[in-house]
């Protein structure tokens, strides 16, 4: 190596050489159709409303995380299960609200401010 040439040298075809492309290769891991995953997708949905707080958020992040992926990772078929449970489950009523005065509306207090829900103090003028 002369003293000009640089320390590290690439490798460079020769001119006027191709090289190939890489092959495809295609596994043989179970696709989902377009039909399972909005119905996992709408298990998701339905299970953050059936079970709240963190249990539905869990439920809710594993049946879109399988639906996402777009194939089938464990040969049970337990996603589907899940999704089909799930999916029968009604949706339970809401907890009753407490009566709304027609006279006040939704407004917030007076005293209070109508979208922090600060107190709001004024200063009286001195006499």
């Amino acid at each position: 190596m002369s003293a000009s040439a640089p320390a590290t040298m690439g490798y460079r075809p020769p001119a006027g050489h191709v090289i190939p492309a890489q092959p495809i290769v295609r596994g043989n891991v179970a696709v989902l159709d377009s039909h399972e995953k909005s119905r996992l997708t709408a298990a998701a949905h339905h299970a953050r409303r059936v079970y709240p707080g963190t249990v539905g958020e869990l439920v809710d992040r594993e049946l879109r995380a399988y639906a996402e992926s777009g194939h089938g990772l464990a040969g049970d078929g337990l996603a589907l299960r899940l999704a089909r449970e799930i999916l029968a489950l009604p949706v339970s009523a809401p907890a009753p609200r407490e009566p709304v005065d027609p006279t006040r509306g939704a407004r917030a207090a007076p005293d209070r401010h109508p979208t922090t829900g600060k107190r709001i103090v004024t200063a009286t003028p001195p006499a």
